[in-house]
């Protein structure tokens, strides 16, 4: 479900949440992130509806949001460390 490649993700940004939200912030936030990106509603985008999707999957599972946010950490202490440039972001590891 979940994997490093996603870190750099703000899936707490996507569902407009904070990242210490209980699981019920967490269904309300995806519910209304959900009717505003629904591909079949006006205005709404497959894409951004699938990113939706995946930040929710990954929040509402205890093991997955563990994970992410150790992840996230990680990526974010990485990004501000001294010696950090933008073409490290794109490498593998």
């Amino acid at each position: 479900m979940f994997c490093e490649s996603h870190a750099d993700k703000d899936f707490y940004a996507v569902l407009s949440i904070k990242a210490n939200a209980d699981i019920m912030e967490i269904r309300t936030a995806y519910r209304r992130a959900a009717l505003k990106t629904h591909p079949d509603k006006e205005g709404g985008n497959a894409e951004a509806f699938h990113v939706v999707a995946f930040a929710f999957d990954v929040l509402s599972c205890n093991i997955a949001r563990g994970m992410y946010d150790r992840a996230r950490a990680r990526h974010i202490v990485s990004r501000t460390s001294p010696g950090y440039s933008s073409s490290q972001s794109n490498m593998k590891g």
